[in-house]
């Protein structure tokens, strides 16, 4: 089939109408139970970090309490609180991995963590404070070094799990980190 140069122009306009239509409905983030779930993943991913990070790290003890804040922060938005608490713990999780060094043994992990956060913060409904969503994440080394392959087959939470176990398998001392 031969299309003329106004038909095929036609068609593009239409395909980039129907793409710019379509596309917002998928960027504007999930459903509150798969947020949720690919919440609960960051949590388990965080958690399993402690597990096999070295013990005495100065930022141990500060990513614990962002765990727990993150918690109390996601229990208190399933019964009607704001979002902002969740994004405020997600930011500050993400602000703490700033100082893991790159150099740790566990760094392609936190490389996966980050990168679950940031999809979960664009998965969120849109806040008041959207604009700062991301700006704690500016100085982490750990951003941009991972990305989350997403099929079509999966959940969100799911393709999270794939990437972090893929990298906790691959290296032998981070098989305490595997999720189950």
């Amino acid at each position: 089939m031969v299309l003329t140069r106004r038909e095929f122009g036609k068609g593009s306009v239409l395909l980039a109408a129907a793409g710019s239509l379509g596309g917002s409905a998928v960027l504007e983030g999930c459903t509150g139970s798969e947020v949720i779930n690919e919440i609960n993943v960051v949590l388990k991913e965080a958690a399993a970090v402690l597990a096999v990070a070295e013990p005495g790290a100065s930022w141990l003890e500060p990513l614990q309490n962002a765990i727990g804040a993150l918690m109390t922060a996601e229990q208190e938005w399933q019964t009607g609180s704001t979002v902002q608490l969740v994004i405020d713990a997600l930011n500050t999780i993400v602000a703490i991995t700033a100082v893991i060094p790159l150099t740790e043994v566990y760094s392609p992990l936190i490389d996966v963590l980050v990168a679950g956060i940031e999809a979960v913060l664009a998965a969120l409904p849109q806040s008041s404070n959207k604009a700062g969503v991301k700006a704690t994440s500016l100085g982490n080394p750990h951003v941009g070094r991972t990305v989350i392959k997403r099929h079509w087959y999966h959940t969100p939470a799911t393709d999270f799990k794939d990437a972090w176990n893929s990298v906790a398998k691959s290296i032998p001392a981070l098989s305490g980190a595997v999720l189950v």
